[in-house]
């Protein structure tokens, strides 16, 4: 399936089953290059939060006790999210009140489209590792939730238990290749997309029914 431009998304990131995050975002372009999608600043977005409001995201695959998905507002920049077919990443460009601030690579589970009665949106799992870089090309790696790690102790946040997962290894081998892209200043580093705006008339969507559907996976 493809989507319009414009077209209003439920971006979702799942964990052990559970639905952990969404956002809203609009659909920029959908063609041979793949799907980008439009997060303006000032966004709602949702996340899974425990009964006190804490951040739900490390719980163990059960649920947590009482936990329900919060709203939260997207304080972060204008962002441009790329997500090429069948790739284990996303490439988000930034933009800091319209001046362009950077790019952030989330590793990630290959996206799958979904539409149902009327709502529609991509899945995927976090790893939990980005690789961000600075305008001038200048890098490092972001492991969340562990500050200080090395890249090679970073990717061990997919499974710190086998580092010869294949998973590990196969997160390893892609971050690798985006930094040698990032080195070269080859596509998506080379200024592509850098001077992108939104359409003036897309406004804030509000969270559609069907939001909750259950999560979509690969057809094999």
């Amino acid at each position: 399936m493809k989507f319009a431009p414009g077209e209003v998304l439920v971006r979702r990131y799942w964990r052990g089953g559970h639905l952990q995050r969404l956002y809203l975002v609009r659909v920029a372009a959908d063609d041979d290059r793949g799907l980008r999608l439009w997060l303006p600043g000032g966004s709602p977005w949702w996340r899974l939060a425990a009964a006190d409001g804490d951040a739900a995201d490390d719980a163990p695959a059960a649920d947590p006790p009482r936990a329900r998905l919060a709203r939260q507002t997207w304080t972060g920049p204008d962002v441009l999210i790329w997500l090429p077919e069948q790739t284990p990443y996303a490439v988000s460009w930034l933009w800091d009140d319209g001046t362009f601030a950077g790019w952030r690579v989330t590793l990630e589970e290959p996206y799958v489209r979904w539409a149902d009665r009327g709502c529609a949106g991509v899945d995927t799992v976090d790893h939990a590792l980005d690789l961000v870089v600075q305008p001038d090309h200048t890098w490092r790696w972001l492991a969340r939730g562990e500050p200080g790690q090395s890249a090679s102790e970073a990717v061990r946040v997919v499974d710190p238990l086998d580092r010869t997962n294949p998973q590990t290894l196969q997160v390893r081998a892609t971050a690798e290749r985006l930094v040698k892209l990032v080195e070269a200043r080859q596509f998506p580093f080379d200024g592509t997309w850098r001077g992108l705006r939104p359409d003036a008339s897309w406004t804030v969507p509000a969270l559609p029914p069907g939001y909750d559907r259950p999560r979509a996976v690969a057809r094999l």
